[in-house]
């Protein structure tokens, strides 16, 4: 999907996918991927992040849905 795509459907609350890996999950939110283990501790689990098959994803929309209920 083109750049500029993306960027307009997250500019009006769409992401065309949810479940993404740490090195996504940075570039869309503006945390640096170094500071995702640490976060991941004030996230709930299968909401925000999940580990799957020796993976760690996280979700954009639990992350948005977190977020706003704080």
């Amino acid at each position: 999907m083109p750049n500029e795509i993306v960027e307009a459907l997250l500019e009006v609350g769409l992401t065309p996918l949810d479940w993404v890996d740490a090195s996504v999950f940075s570039k869309l939110t503006g945390i640096k991927a170094t500071k995702l283990t640490n976060r991941r501790r004030n996230w709930p689990e299968n909401l925000v992040w999940t580990k799957q098959d020796g993976n760690i994803y996280y979700s954009i929309r639990g992350y948005n849905e977190w977020l706003t209920r704080k």
